[in-house]
């Protein structure tokens, strides 16, 4: 396994967890310009991606675990993050041409820029794939 991808896992963890936490803030401070299903499923993407990323740390230290989750969980979660940053990034289209000013901030701009490339890389690794069949 190459050094960066034992620190992917972590990577995650912090670019999640400031996702997460923007989206409870909204919620939180009731931005009801915000409120949209699209902001639920974000929240449990989210949620689902930390904890899938705290067993990737975890996995770095068990070749059984890396092996489950690489081919058993990775693939489930690759279609989930596809889904999520169509999701994401149709979410903050939306809020961003509404005008949403409690939205507002650098983590959505950050978010909104991140679901752009993920989109992107995304379409990339799904293509490569079908390419080599």
């Amino acid at each position: 396994m190459t050094e960066l991808a034992r620190f992917l896992p972590f990577i995650n963890i912090l670019f999640y967890s400031a996702a997460l936490k923007w989206v409870l803030n909204l919620e939180k401070y009731q931005c009801k310009c915000s409120a949209d299903k699209r902001r639920d499923i974000m929240k449990y993407y989210l949620m689902f991606g930390i904890a899938f990323s705290v067993f990737g740390c975890l996995a770095i230290f068990n070749h059984d675990m890396m092996f489950f989750l690489a081919h058993t969980l990775a693939p489930l979660f690759f279609l989930m993050s596809i889904a999520y940053s169509a999701v994401a990034l149709s979410y903050l289209v939306d809020v961003k041409h509404r005008d949403c000013r409690c939205s507002m901030g650098p983590q959505r701009e950050f978010m909104y820029w991140l679901a752009i490339a993920q989109v992107i890389l995304s379409g990339l690794i799904f293509f490569a794939f079908l390419a080599k069949r």
